[in-house]
């Protein structure tokens, strides 16, 4: 089994994923590892004894909420912006480029635009103008005050988990799905 998103911890084989692109069984190549879970080897030989193939990933394990700055690393990323085009473009004055002449328009899909609809959110100092956006990927915070409903279908009321909670329910069902006879020729189902 390869892991393409950290250090699998499969079948007491220990998968690591280092840069640039390298998928290797050799505990030497740790130090160039894109992720390592913080275990021990005897936690790890402990962990996989009792919960044998396990996969520590780098956005459930890493000890961080990637997801909780993303709208600030949008703005700061319009900041930088600005500054590299006034480096390139603007020589007669310092920020002759700024937010009063330039219209920005904050878009991407998926989630970058839920990024970029966190950012218009947090943006106190005028930075964005507009946000265009596909499929965002959004959680709203939690409320039964409301529901999901897709047409005429039931409506969810279990909703609004964290990107980390939705990635492990997949990883719980997909392997249900996978095993299924029909789907064994389907592409990628390894």
């Amino acid at each position: 089994m390869t892991n393409f998103f950290s250090r699998s911890h499969s079948s007491g084989r220990i998968l690591i994923n280092s840069t640039p692109n390298l998928v290797a069984e050799d505990h030497r190549t740790a130090a160039s590892s894109t992720f390592t879970a913080r275990l021990s080897e005897a936690q790890r030989l402990a962990f996989d004894a009792r919960l044998p193939n396990r996969f520590a990933f780098k956005h459930a394990h890493g000890q961080a909420n990637p997801e909780a700055d993303w709208g600030l690393y949008v703005l700061q990323s319009i900041e930088v912006a600005f500054w590299l085009l006034n480096q390139q473009y603007a020589s007669a004055a310092p920020y002759a480029i700024n937010r009063s002449n330039t219209l920005v328009i904050a878009s991407s899909v998926s989630n970058g635009g839920g990024a970029s609809l966190r950012a218009a959110e947090q943006d106190a100092a005028g930075l964005i103008d507009g946000v265009a956006v596909a499929e965002p990927n959004v959680q709203p915070t939690y409320s039964p005050l409301f529901s999901i409903r897709q047409g005429a279908g039931q409506p969810l009321v279990a909703h609004s988990r964290s990107l980390i909670d939705y990635i492990t329910l997949q990883n719980v069902y997909a392997g249900c799905a996978a095993a299924q006879p029909a789907l064994a020729a389907a592409p990628l189902n390894l």
